[in-house]
């Protein structure tokens, strides 16, 4: 019988549940009442009786006292609810034993890889003379000097290798360390230090004479500035004549040139892009250069298409085409494209439009405009030739474009137009009311530009003497 087995036969209930009496919460157990609990050698347990025991345990008990033997032990049977059941073989149906005869044939046992055989080969030449000779022994090497070096980085480090003989070797000319200083740098040196050595000072100021008589002197030199300039701008208007100006008949006409032969090696089936890229601002001083070459292509048959990257352009195109039909009395035959909007990609849209371009004329007011068209055209697929009509302010820009032949002409303000007419014969009806404006207007310009140039004369004479008369006072 196992030992936990008997350990419960040993053991005996002391009391049952009813016959022991707890004591009272409140009281503390005595001695009497825990002396039953505790169990002592002299109380033994009292046995199980043996019919009262499980059948399986009887059964052990049994076993266990049946004497040793050379047989073996027979085990006890056990409880129907505890025994495993022995496997038995079970007969497989047919065409499962085919299945696992079939896999069993097909099993392939694994090849272990053949181990690859060395083969001799033959050995080089210089491997060859490197085998050692049977009875000969090695050279010694011979005994390198080890000594350390004493100074330098490299202080305690034996064998380093000395350095090259060319490291200390001038290579080249030595270089010129001294600065060799002009005469006239000196000079200029020694102005600058005495400039600096000067303390600084505010300057000088100007007061202005006050007085009665002073404001009075203030206002008649204005008065008579202003005077001078006037009767001179309108004495055209008044006086006819004035020989000692140019006239119109003998203004060079070389400047515009090499416009006026590009449009007149245009045939009657060309076509030619007029762009208007200025606003009313500007048409005082565009319009008569537009109004020029306009007449020019129309006298030519050149087909004529418009069109502004301007807003405004549009409509200042309109009153040139006005202009001309009312005072020639011709109808000028156009395309009228509007505004294209884009700058620079609106000369591409342009360009790509127009089917047939043989000539683009652009009558610009600002640098930007014309070198949009420089640039475009110079890079685009089509490279008709390029005239340009331009203010004075953009007279300046066009000059690289004139001298590189990216732009074939120019035709620039009031002065160009009539220089282009004349070059055109377009100058040969004088008693039309509006070509003689014109000639007024460009001999008032002229005027102009003379009195603005005696002004600055005169104003640096006069402060160039009061000046000398201050010093003298001084």
């Amino acid at each position: 019988m196992p030992d936990w087995l008997a350990g419960l036969q040993a053991v005996a209930p002391t009391e049952s549940a009813a016959e022991v009496s707890p004591a009272a919460p409140s009281e503390e157990p005595s001695e009497e009442t825990v002396a039953p609990l505790i169990p002592t050698e002299a109380a033994a347990p009292k046995p199980i009786p043996r019919e009262e025991l499980p059948e399986w345990v009887q059964s052990l008990d049994r076993a266990q006292q049946q004497p040793s033997g050379p047989a073996a032990p027979i085990p006890p049977e056990l409880p129907p609810e505890l025994r495993e059941e022995e496997p038995t073989e079970v007969e497989l149906p047919a065409w499962l034993q085919s299945l696992r005869a079939e896999q069993e044939s097909t099993l392939v046992q694994p090849v272990r890889p053949e181990e690859p055989v060395l083969t001799q080969a033959e050995i080089p030449a210089w491997l060859e003379a490197l085998r050692p000779v049977e009875g000969k022994q090695p050279e010694e090497a011979a005994e390198v000097e080890a000594t350390a070096e004493e100074e330098g980085i490299f202080a305690g480090i034996a064998q380093v290798l000395p350095a090259a003989t060319l490291m200390g070797e001038v290579q080249s000319a030595p270089a010129k360390l001294r600065v060799e200083v002009s005469p006239e740098d000196l000079a200029r040196a020694g102005i600058f230090q005495e400039l600096l050595a000067r303390s600084p000072s505010a300057p000088t100021a100007v007061v202005a004479p006050s007085g009665k008589a002073a404001r009075v002197t203030r206002h008649l030199s204005r008065l008579l500035i202003f005077a001078f300039v006037f009767i001179l701008v309108a004495a055209p208007f008044f006086i006819s004549g004035l020989s000692f100006l140019p006239q119109v008949s003998d203004l060079p006409t070389a400047p515009v040139k090499s416009a006026y032969d590009r449009i007149q090696q245009l045939s009657g089936d060309a076509t030619a892009l007029v762009v208007f890229d200025y606003d009313p601002i500007q048409a005082g001083e565009l319009n008569p250069v537009a109004e020029a070459l306009l007449r020019h292509l129309q006298a030519r048959g050149v087909r004529v298409e418009i069109a502004s990257l301007n807003p405004l352009g549009p409509s200042v195109a309109q009153s040139v085409v006005k202009n001309i039909e009312a005072e020639f009395g011709v109808a000028v035959e156009y395309e009228d494209l509007g505004y294209v909007p884009g700058q620079a990609v609106g000369v591409q849209n342009l360009l790509s439009e127009v089917a047939k371009v043989d000539l683009v004329v652009n009558l610009a007011a600002s640098p930007d405009s014309l070198r949009w068209w420089v640039e475009q055209i110079a890079i685009g697929d089509i490279k008709p030739p390029l005239i340009a009509g331009l203010s004075a302010a953009a007279e300046t820009l066009a000059a690289p474009y004139v001298q590189s032949g990216q732009i074939d002409g120019v035709v620039t303000g009031l002065v160009g137009a009539m220089m282009y007419a004349r070059q055109a014969d377009l100058l040969h009806d004088e008693s039309r009311p509006q070509q003689g404006v014109r000639e007024i207007f460009l001999k008032a310009q002229m005027l102009g530009q003379l009195a603005r140039g005696v002004i600055i004369l005169v104003g640096i004479i006069s402060a160039f003497v009061v000046g000398a008369g201050r010093r003298v006072s001084a």
